[in-house]
């Protein structure tokens, strides 16, 4: 495993953007801070225009419609002549003054809340007071019309006994006119007529009396009618004492002339024409007068109003005055720090893409030569941060693949040596067991002999001994190869023994390349990880990280390379593992079949020492040849069934010292492989 040297660390890549962020971050909560308190201020000023300036302007306009309304409904309660009408009237009149109480109070309660308001809250005062006066006459001159409706009532009552008193009095005079017997009678009663007409158009004209003066001089004019209209009506009657049937007439002209003068004076406390029209005329001047004063302090009160009005409109101008002023300093300030914040949002991204460029470059070339397996390139990296523990990563695995490689390569040359060791003893032994083939081919046509002359044993004896001697000399050169050739074939199976070790040694070092490999793929997918971070941080901050994030997704492709380039170095290695797999199995074919060429070799080494044996009687019985043909003749037939044993199993070793010819070829073609495979890799 690898270790990594510690350093201490300058400012890492993610301190330093962290740190630009917070510069961003607090820059901007500086201008926040100030846009909000201008906010603050703006909203304070819209919240007094809200709830004082526009409060206030509603509520002076609808104190004025009310003091209107006010008015109109006194005006119409004074110009009604029905009664019926006249309670709505007062109840409506009554429910507006409550209401102007109500806004009154509003009002008061909104320039309290706005305060240095002292001089409109004394108009406000004045005005409540203005009101309460205006009121209270209202009420007052309301009563009074109440009052002269009465007296109209009574007045049209007296209308109507005119009319009544008229109609009947010219019924009775003109019945009267056509009765008297004479013109001095009608004179006088046609004068008495006239007096009684005369009387009633005083009463019409005091009934239409508008002045005092005129009442007061048709008071007097009907006094004097009053004088005259006795005198007569003495005349009037010394006319009817003198016609007896008239004596009645008498009496309706009395109390004709009792109607009259009652309703006109009056009687029994009931007011007479005069009175009522008196009082009417002076209710009359004090209404005209009181109307004018009423009129003047509706208009002082409006005044007030609109004096209340122009402070409103004053104060809501001053205050939408501020709230704009208010609204531009916002504006200002926020554009200023968004363009603080996007120049030092563009120049702190200016500063790390330029303190991570050069080593991201030398990374990529770096990886880019690890990639194609050029090992001589050094990543020479002097930073502190992430990068340079980066480059220092990158470069302990490329020292890392460099030594592995050498090592294989070492070791595959060990391994083709000895491969071409084992072929070349395989070659040795094959040679050597065909030696031993051929002598022992040559035993048997020499046994094959001494069966064929078997018969001529007995008369030759001393040269069936000398043959025996060189069977025997035979004997011992072929036990001499057997042993050899066995000797060769535990050489051979030490060095395939060997040759299985240093193949699971291999096998260790190509799982270390695996792990190394795995330690690349990690780092890649770590720095892809980092680099996704840094480009969600990016995203985040939208403009700001624009710059950064073109730096991410460089990072971010070259750890999909660095993987790349993992898979290739672990595809390659799966490769030799193969390979080594591969190899691993021939070994052990291999081995198996030394293994039986020794155990073959062994074999044929005991039937030789044995064969040894068996000439060496011959020769010690050599002597009783002649005696013992017949057991000769079966030991000779014994001789050559194992001679042709012996062949066999020689031919056998042949054949399995050529299954190991070619398993040392295989093995060989594999080191080139292997060897193939690592010359990929440029290590000088």
């Amino acid at each position: 495993m690898f270790r990594l040297r510690m350093h201490r660390l300058q400012p890492s890549i993610l301190l330093r953007i962290a740190g630009g962020f917070l510069v961003i971050i607090l820059l901007l909560a500086a201008s926040t801070l100030i846009t909000m308190h201008s906010s603050r201020t703006t909203m304070i000023g819209v919240d007094r225009m809200t709830t004082s300036a526009n409060p206030i302007l509603h509520t002076t306009g609808t104190l004025d419609l009310e003091l209107s309304q006010l008015s109109e409904l006194f005006q119409l309660h004074q110009a009604s002549n029905e009664r019926a009408v006249m309670p709505d009237l007062q109840d409506d009149f009554e429910l507006t003054r409550t209401r102007i109480g109500a806004e009154s109070d509003q009002l008061l309660a909104y320039l309290d809340d706005l305060g240095e308001t002292s001089a409109q809250v004394s108009m406000v005062q004045r005005f409540d007071a203005q009101i309460a006066q205006l009121v209270q006459r209202m009420r007052q001159l309301m009563m009074e019309h109440q009052d002269a409706l009465g007296r109209v009532d009574q007045i049209r009552q007296r209308r109507d006994e005119i009319t009544t008193l008229e109609a009947d009095i010219s019924h009775l005079f003109e019945d009267l006119v056509w009765s008297l017997p004479d013109d001095e009678a009608v004179a006088i009663a046609l004068e008495f007529y006239a007096s009684f007409l005369h009387g009633l158009m005083l009463m019409k004209d005091i009934d239409i009396a508008d002045q005092a003066d005129v009442l007061e001089r048709l008071d007097q004019a009907f006094g004097d009618w009053e004088m005259q209209h006795n005198n007569q009506f003495f005349a009037f009657t010394g006319m009817v004492a003198r016609q007896p049937e008239t004596q009645q007439l008498v009496q309706t002209v009395d109390e004709l002339t009792e109607q009259m003068v009652q309703g006109t004076r009056g009687h029994d406390d009931q007011p007479g024409l005069i009175s009522l029209r008196a009082q009417a005329v002076a209710s009359q001047a004090r209404y005209s007068a009181e109307l004018a004063d009423l009129t003047a302090d509706i208009e002082q009160a409006k005044l007030e109003l609109t004096a209340l009005n122009q402070f409103a409109e004053r104060f809501a101008r001053e205050t939408n005055q501020q709230v704009a002023a208010n609204l531009a300093r916002t504006l200002n300030l926020s554009l200023a720090s968004l363009l603080a914040s996007i120049l030092l949002g563009g120049l702190i991204s200016a500063l790390i893409i330029r303190s991570i460029r050069q080593p991201m470059q030398r990374l990529t070339r770096s990886l880019s030569h690890l990639g194609e397996g050029d090992l001589t390139w050094a990543t020479q990296g002097h930073r502190r941060d992430e990068m340079g523990v980066l480059e220092g990563s990158v470069e302990q695995v490329r020292q890392s693949l460099l030594d592995m490689i050498q090592s294989i390569r070492g070791q595959s040359e060990r391994l083709r040596q000895q491969a071409e060791g084992g072929r070349n003893l395989a070659e040795t032994m094959r040679d050597r067991t065909a030696e031993q083939s051929r002598e022992t081919d040559s035993i048997a046509s020499s046994m094959q002999e001494m069966a064929t002359t078997v018969g001529a044993v007995n008369t030759s004896a001393r040269e069936g001994m000398n043959h025996a001697d060189e069977a025997l000399q035979e004997i011992d050169v072929t036990v001499a190869a057997v042993q050899q050739n066995r000797e060769s074939l535990t050489a051979l199976k030490e060095r395939v023994i060997h040759a299985e070790a240093f193949t699971g040694e291999l096998s260790g070092r190509m799982a270390d390349i695996e792990s190394v490999s795995e330690v690349i793929r990690d780092i890649a997918e770590q720095t892809n990880l980092l680099a996704l971070n840094a480009a969600i941080e990016a995203a985040r901050a939208g403009e700001h990280g624009r710059g950064f994030a073109v730096v991410a997704d460089e990072v971010r492709s070259l750890a999909s390379r660095t993987q790349s380039s993992t898979t290739e170095i672990r595809a390659t290695v799966e490769g030799l593992l193969a390979g080594h797999r591969e190899l691993a199995e021939t070994m052990r074919y291999c081995l198996q079949g030394v293994g039986d060429s020794h155990a073959v070799a062994a074999d044929s080494a005991d039937a030789m020492l044995a064969f040894r044996d068996r000439m060496g009687q011959i020769n010690h019985i050599s002597q009783q040849i002649s005696v013992t043909t017949t057991e000769q003749g079966t030991t000779a037939e014994d001789i050559t069934r194992r001679v042709t044993r012996i062949a066999d199993i020689a031919r056998a070793n042949e054949q399995l010292s050529v299954e190991a010819r070619d398993a040392a070829a295989v093995l060989g073609d594999l080191t080139a492989e292997l060897e193939t495979l690592v010359q990929r890799f440029r290590i000088q």
